[in-house]
């Protein structure tokens, strides 16, 4: 499964390679390096898929590396270079920015294959590394490179922003596949990660160049035209061939197929806003026909109340004992222990009157 992925991958990456060969600009020399090191790059990911396909490795002493950390040792560079160049016009340099960039590039793929071929806290430690690389990398970008773009006009750096977001998209795409894998966290198979490496690397290193190349004739003529209104006249005026006007036509479509699904977007917003706000009534209504049906809860019975006892009268206060209630015939008992006593106090009356 995994070689038949790494087929499929190979092939649309060497499909990409022709592409932007043969759709690429050769008008200027920085044109034609452009073109042909997008093109080599493709060209050379499709290799070392091919070997990958092949079962064969990459060895680092001892140590087996993964080859697609090599493919993108070899090709990111390429790609944050030709950022880099969409972001000045030819002439201006930007050279100790670039070099930094460059570097970090190298030193983010670097710190991830080790962190891949690592465990435990050990690969954690490489990978948070390689995650703050990139983005000192990324803050180079949108910081020193940015305002490079900036001075050298609004239709340059409308490009390098264009190009900026999607480089970063699929930059940061790679280190959350890697962080889904094997030597991480293991939430997806080696196949799976094969896989969505196979399709970042495909958006990369084809389509993306692809874009890249073809969006370089506007830069070209961009530079014409500012040498031009100038003063300085123009370093080379090139008839449209008809590779040329193929990119165009291509540009065009883009163009219009990027407008095209922004309207579509805003239109189905505005459509579901629309349905929203009509819903709402028709909802309101049901919960209050739902409500008027529901049976209305009877009411609690109250609390029993708790009896008083019934009150007694002197009489049965007075009968009352703790032997029990008195009796009519408990009275001649009664009266015959009640005389016993008054005798017994008369006699002890009467004895001590005597002497």
């Amino acid at each position: 499964m995994s070689a038949a992925i790494e087929w499929v991958v190979a092939a649309g990456l060497a499909i990409g390679a022709v592409a932007i060969l043969a759709l690429g600009g050769f008008a200027t020399p920085r044109q034609a390096a452009r073109t042909a090191l997008h093109g080599g790059a493709a060209l050379m990911a499709a290799l070392y898929y091919v070997v990958m396909a092949r079962g064969a490795a990459v060895y680092v002493g001892p140590h087996p590396v993964d080859t697609h950390h090599v493919v993108w040792l070899l090709t990111t560079p390429v790609l944050a270079a030709s950022l880099l160049a969409t972001a000045v016009p030819a002439g201006q340099a930007l050279l100790p920015t670039a070099l930094t960039v460059v570097f970090l590039d190298v030193a983010m793929v670097a710190t991830r294959a080790v962190a891949v071929g690592q465990t435990g806290a050990a690969a954690w430690i490489w990978f948070v590394v390689s995650l703050l690389t990139m983005g000192l990398m990324f803050a180079l970008l949108r910081g020193p490179v940015r305002e490079a773009a900036v001075a050298s006009g609004p239709a340059r750096l409308d490009v390098y922003e264009r190009h900026a977001r999607i480089l970063m998209v699929l930059w940061t795409m790679w280190p959350a596949i890697a962080l889904l894998g094997p030597s991480l966290l293991d939430l997806i198979g080696p196949a799976a990660q094969q896989g969505l490496y196979g399709l970042v690397d495909l958006a990369s290193l084809a389509a993306f160049s692809l874009v890249m190349v073809l969006e370089d004739e506007r830069l070209v003529a961009l530079e014409a035209s500012a040498e031009t209104a100038q003063g300085a006249p123009a370093l080379r005026k090139v008839p449209l061939s008809a590779r040329a006007l193929a990119r165009e036509r291509l540009l065009d479509l883009v163009d219009r197929g990027t407008e095209a699904t922004r309207g579509a977007v805003r239109q189905g917003e505005a459509r579901t806003r629309r349905a929203v706000a009509g819903a709402r009534p028709v909802l309101r209504r049901a919960l209050d026909r739902l409500d008027r049906r529901r049976p209305e809860p009877e009411p609690a019975p109250p609390p029993p109340r708790r009896k008083r006892p019934p009150r007694r009268s002197i009489a049965d206060q007075l009968a009352a004992t703790p032997f029990g209630r008195l009796t009519k015939d408990d009275a001649v008992p009664i009266a015959f222990v009640a005389g016993a006593l008054l005798v017994i106090a008369n006699a002890a009356r009467l004895k001590k009157k005597d002497p």
